[in-house]
């Protein structure tokens, strides 16, 4: 099973590249050879929690790891400044940071696996076909209160895990999106696909996104949201 992976992601407009609190595992460019299992994730942290882009950072190892989500949170607690911080920065780690997660794993006997809490998507695509979209199938779908994975346990409301399972072919396309660029191919899959499957680095993202958030929509907002992006392209062979 010969894997080829690319990452692409692009911070907020108006944000430094610091400020992105999106993830993906693994970056960049990667061609392997499995002989077993292959797995991947990206994740998207929640803006107005505080630590988001560490805590979807670990989401995303975490996942092609295997690890238990109990020690992604110990890691999280860890990792956070402890002492010398604003008392209104305390008070928004205590509370726990939130994101959304979609991750893929892809077996050799042609199976694969896809674990999401939230509006991260992935999909499915032969022959430049849409075969699913998982776990939203329309824009429609999308809201400003998705479920999401929190930090702390004891913070964390009970989010299930939703699991989806199917066969791969030699030549099939896999995209794992955060929720921006998920919702605009929603919009009209067809086109979005071909452009999406086409980029080959961060410059022609941005310049796709600075394109598509200048255009109205339906409803009268762009036709792309402002938000971190992150593309992820699995094709196998």
């Amino acid at each position: 099973m010969h894997v080829k992976c690319t990452t692409l992601w692009l911070q907020k407009h108006g944000n430094a590249p610091g400020e992105y609190e999106d993830a993906a595992h693994p970056t960049g460019l990667i061609e392997v050879t499995e002989e077993d299992e292959f797995r991947c994730a990206v994740a998207d942290g929640a803006t107005e929690t505080s630590f988001s882009g560490l805590w979807a950072d670990l989401l995303v190892q975490g996942f092609v790891e295997k690890e238990s989500l109990s020690e992604s949170r110990k890691k999280w607690q860890e990792k956070i400044p402890s002492s010398d911080q604003p008392w209104y920065v305390e008070e928004k780690a205590q509370a726990g940071a939130f994101a959304a997660l979609v991750g893929l794993s892809l077996n050799s006997d042609q199976s694969w696996i896809c674990e999401a809490v939230g509006d991260s998507c992935l999909f499915h695509v032969r022959e430049e076909k849409l075969l699913l979209s998982f776990p939203l199938k329309s824009a429609e779908e999308f809201n400003n209160r998705p479920s999401l994975t929190c930090s702390i346990e004891a913070a964390s409301t009970e989010i299930e895990t939703i699991r989806l399972t199917g066969d791969w072919q030699n030549g099939d396309k896999f995209l794992l999106l955060t929720d921006a660029i998920a919702r605009w191919l929603l919009h009209d899959f067809e086109n979005g696909v071909t452009d999406l499957l086409s980029l080959e680095n961060n410059e022609q993202l941005s310049k796709l996104a600075a394109e598509q958030r200048a255009l109205p929509g339906d409803d009268g907002r762009p036709r792309m949201h402002n938000d971190d992006i992150t593309i992820m392209k699995v094709e196998i062979n």
